[in-house]
């Protein structure tokens, strides 16, 4: 898979009510960008706004987010040289936090804060296959929701198995040193479709794995494994098992 193509990808997530109205955005990118941009709807209001990297970085995030702040993806910190591209590459839209006496008032409402983690991993061995890498919290079994993703994925074109698998036994041999405690849980799931390059799928996954962690307790992270170009890599950055 191609580390990315000609665009950098700003996600607007699902979470909170800032963005779940895009139409204003839209015309107004429409005249800033004169056309030379897509977007891709969300399935929860917000979406994925590609822009071209013809733009000069500053430039497109001055126009992009003009009444919001962007913040990178979190768990893309501490990559090798492919992977701290790709982290430049992607960012998420913030809207603004209102004041705590506010929502505790009644008078706004509350805005979610997600901490779950996502990363593009290379992994060799598996050609041209890809698989969704799903890492509960350490106190955690099992995963409510879980039998969404499919769902939630092929909102943008991307094909899951239906059913989730054990990953311990898949890993076992290949990824033997990426976890301190071999049994802990996780789960995976074949991965198929959509755009080819992991900047794009990797912003697909970050706007639902933020939307999934404002919805249930205990996840932890989603990683999409495959064989990518420059091999990025985080793992020291989430294999420490917290």
């Amino acid at each position: 898979m191609k580390l990315f193509d000609e665009f950098a990808y700003i996600v607007f997530p699902a979470y909170g009510g800032a963005f779940q109205d895009m139409e204003p955005r839209i015309a107004e990118w429409d005249q800033v960008f004169e056309g030379n941009y897509h977007f891709l709807y969300g399935f929860h209001g917000g979406g994925i706004l590609s822009v071209p990297l013809s733009i000069p970085e500053q430039t497109r995030y001055r126009l992009a987010t003009s009444d919001c702040n962007p913040k990178g993806v979190y768990g893309m910190v501490l990559g090798n040289a492919s992977g701290e591209r790709l982290t430049g590459l992607l960012s998420c839209a913030q809207e603004d936090r209102p004041p705590a006496f506010a929502v505790k008032t009644g008078l706004a409402d509350r805005v979610p804060n997600p901490t779950v983690k996502v990363t593009p991993e290379h992994f060799e061995s598996l050609g041209d296959g890809r698989m969704l890498l799903v890492v509960p919290k350490s106190t955690k079994r099992m995963l409510a929701q879980i039998e969404l993703l499919p769902q939630w994925f092929a909102e943008f074109g991307v094909t899951l198995s239906s059913d989730s698998v054990d990953t311990r036994e898949r890993l076992k041999g290949v990824a033997v040193n990426w976890f301190a405690d071999p049994h802990r849980p996780m789960f995976s799931f074949a991965m198929s479709g959509g755009v080819a390059n992991a900047a794009w799928q990797t912003a697909v996954t970050y706007y639902i794995a933020e939307y999934w962690d404002t919805r249930v307790r205990g996840l932890d992270s989603m990683h999409i494994l495959t064989n990518i170009d420059g091999k990025p890599s985080f793992r020291r950055n989430w294999t420490s098992n917290k």
